[in-house]
């Protein structure tokens, strides 16, 4: 019984985390469409900093491997290339689109690593999953329509950047349990602020004051996220909590609606409740061959 009640307390307590991740990403978001005027490279780095140092300390403190081990460094490396490249693509992209566009594209990253990891990874796909994808696009669609003519390429920068997410996913997936979490956040936190420094050096704008204060909420607000996503899954299983991070969504459109004034019509509302039932699909589809797999393995073990 007191086995039974842990679980469901770490279950809770990783829905909250993941609640927390997924809202201190809509405020880094938001932050970052605040300061139009500061080059995206500084945002990139004081959004990595944070990051890099807490999970410096962390390491220091488990004493783990700073940067992994050589023989998983192409996957440490597909994750930190591709979620770098995204995340410069993510912010640009930000600027030009409403909150929840932006969101919702972003979103679409889950389902191109379904895809990568069904080539790469040899994971099954079901009919559930491609029924899931199709509505997320179409979802998706109803959302970025009304901006398409005249966000047209932000949207394509935006795409872009799902697909790399989707490609920095995949490579954490591949990765496992091969390396402790910390060292995932500072072999992706370091080499962003790494890459970053160079573009500084001609383009760098000493902020003011509302804008420094900004800036370090980028840093503050992303720390947050990562952190609060890595106890998340260190708490429950990804197939239970991942659902909730799509919260991010209704988070990013309320703080757009309340702050920016960006409204949304039936329509944009309707492809948001389709995007979130297609991820609802692929939630139960995922389990469901857990589950499979599962009793499979119990029933190998019993012959």
């Amino acid at each position: 019984m007191d086995i039974t009640m842990n679980i469901v307390k770490s279950k809770y307590a990783a829905i909250i985390f993941m609640l927390i991740s997924a809202l201190s990403y809509s405020i880094m978001q938001f932050c970052v469409k605040l300061t139009p005027d500061i080059p995206i490279m500084e945002k990139i780095l004081i959004r990595n900093l944070f990051s890099m140092i807490i999970a410096f300390i962390m390491i220091r403190k488990k004493k783990v491997s700073l940067f992994g081990d050589r023989k998983n460094q192409k996957f440490l490396f597909g994750r930190t290339l591709g979620g770098y490249l995204g995340m410069n693509l993510f912010f640009i992209g930000t600027m030009q689109v409403t909150l929840s566009a932006a969101a919702i594209i972003n979103k679409l990253s889950p389902f191109v690593v379904m895809i990568l990891a069904y080539f790469f990874l040899k994971e099954k796909i079901t009919k559930y999953h491609i029924t899931a994808l199709l509505l997320a696009l179409f979802g998706s669609w109803l959302v970025i329509k009304p901006q398409f003519s005249s966000s047209v390429m932000a949207i394509v920068i935006l795409l872009i950047s799902a697909v790399l997410s989707g490609i920095a996913f995949t490579s954490l997936k591949a990765l496992g349990d091969k390396e402790n979490e910390y060292t995932i956040v500072f072999h992706y936190s370091f080499f962003s602020v790494f890459i970053s420094i160079p573009f500084l050096i001609f383009n760098f704008i000493l902020p003011d004051l509302k804008s420094t204060l900004i800036l370090l909420s980028v840093g503050i607000f992303a720390a947050v996220g990562q952190i609060a996503l890595t106890y998340a899954y260190k708490l429950a299983p990804a197939s239970e909590v991942s659902i909730y991070d799509y919260s991010n969504i209704i988070f990013s459109s309320l703080i757009g609606y309340i702050f920016l004034q960006e409204k949304l019509d039936w329509i944009e509302i309707l492809g948001i409740f389709i995007i979130i039932i297609s991820s609802v699909i692929v939630y139960r589809a995922n389990k469901d061959i857990r589950s499979t797999n599962k009793n499979v393995r119990s029933a190998n073990k019993k012959h």
